[in-house]
């Protein structure tokens, strides 16, 4: 797949990508993105579901399941359900997007850094209590209250790998 097949900064729209199949996974550097299509709208740095077929829901501890489930966190908001794009989805030490800027991801209050973080109840947000671990995740600064966090990757992102 060529560069100039990717668009990492918004969503494809409701028509997929020509040549790009639900799944494919992109390497930039260190980042994994993996191409899907939402459930709904989806927040901006909210943690995503996916399902096998490729489609990414809001992520909680119930879309989470009960096995182990592909996550990504969309660095931009998809506007509404049946949208297509590419989510970062972790990948090898990643902290930065392909033009140098860091990955975020909603995090609960009181959230330490360099800890495991798991879902939650609440659509995208992750917290440092123990529910469904994601793989992986971790952010890079302490905070005290609820919002987009600084993080990074040392893994591709899943739930449920930790039993």
């Amino acid at each position: 797949m060529s560069y100039a097949q990717v668009n990492l900064l918004s969503s494809d729209g409701t028509a997929p990508n020509s040549g790009t199949k639900l799944g494919d996974i992109y390497r930039v550097g260190g980042a994994l993105y993996m191409y899907c299509k939402s459930s709904a709208a989806l927040a901006q740095y909210g943690a995503c579901t996916v399902s096998i077929a490729g489609v990414a829901a809001p992520g909680t501890t119930t879309t989470s399941g009960a096995m182990p489930t592909a996550v990504v966190i969309p660095q931009f908001a998809v506007a509404a359900a049946d949208e297509y794009f590419w989510g970062w989805h972790g990948g090898d030490f990643s902290r930065y997007d392909w033009l140098g800027n860091p990955f975020y991801v909603l995090a609960a209050l009181n959230c330490a850094s360099s800890v495991k973080l798991y879902t939650t109840g609440t659509d995208g947000v992750v917290d440092d209590s123990a529910t469904d671990l994601i793989n992986g995740l971790l952010l890079t600064e302490t905070i005290t209250t609820a919002r987009a966090a600084t993080c990074m990757s040392v893994a591709p992102f899943v739930t449920n790998c930790q039993d």
